[in-house]
């Protein structure tokens, strides 16, 4: 990490608890609003455990609809993995046989 990165680093951890707390109030209206959706899977998280939610990442079999929905409606979305990371090559090639 050089110096500019560390700076800004180091003014935005001021402000973590702030950013964690938005993220989870946001998490918590997709919860509310998509808990009754039997076309969706939501995070699960584990009990006595809590998340920041870094991520929001939802499961569905309509994947290619539902990106299309969202996009028309302004609404970015990305796989971030296409490629799951157990079917990937490095994988494979270490995998103990």
């Amino acid at each position: 990490m050089d110096e500019i990165q560390a700076a800004f680093l180091n003014i935005k951890l001021k402000e973590l608890t702030k950013y964690n707390l938005e993220r989870k109030k946001i998490a918590s209206l997709y919860y509310t609003n998509l808990k009754d959706n039997k076309n969706i899977i939501l995070p699960i998280i584990c009990p006595n455990s809590t998340s920041v939610f870094h991520l929001f990442v939802i499961r569905t079999n309509k994947r290619s609809e539902l990106q299309k929905y969202l996009s028309e409606n302004n609404i970015s979305t990305i796989i971030h993995y296409p490629i799951p990371p157990y079917k990937q090559n490095i994988y494979k090639k270490n995998m103990i046989k």
